[in-house]
Formats: C-alpha cells, sequence, structure tokens
C-alpha cells in the first residue's frame, strides 16, 4: 500500500505547479495539493525505511537521480517567468 501511496504523492507533488497555472495563480489550490503529496511520499518512506538501503546502494541510483534533475530543470526551463 505505501508503494502505491508514493507513487500517487510523486504525481501529486510534480503536477502541483501545473495546477497553480491551470487555475490561473490558486496558490492554496496547489499548496495543499503538493502538502498531500509530500504527506504521501512520507508515508512511503515510513513503510519501506529496509528497501531504502537496496535502492540507494543499486549503480541505477545515479541515473535515476542524474534523469529527475535533468527533467526537473527541463520543466522549470520552460515555465513562462511572469
Amino acid at each position: 500500500m505505501g508503494k502505491i501511496l508514493g507513487g500517487v504523492g510523486l504525481i501529486l507533488l510534480l503536477s502541483s505547479p501545473v495546477t497553480y497555472y491551470i487555475t490561473t495563480g490558486s496558490a492554496w489550490l496547489s499548496a495543499v495539493k503538493a502538502l498531500s503529496g509530500i504527506a504521501l511520499i512520507g508515508i512511503y518512506f515510513s513503510t519501506n525505511y529496509g528497501q531504502l538501503g537496496q535502492f540507494t546502494s543499486h549503480k541505477s541510483s545515479f541515473f535515476i537521480a542524474s534523469s529527475v534533475t535533468c527533467t526537473a530543470f527541463s520543466i522549470c526551463a520552460s515555465c513562462p517567468a511572469s
């Protein structure tokens, strides 16, 4: 159950900036969505604490981290500055 909640939390967290732009600047809605995502990711980490060491010991974790970083920078670069 924690893995599913972690995935849903990640989707909520990453889509909260899009919600901010779609709702024409509704900061409270995007903040609630982001905080809900953070809470669900926290549940994921608390329920899968034993498997985190296994994840970070693999060589693929470097490539996952670099992919996430590049994606985040690409999303931030494509957003218009207001």
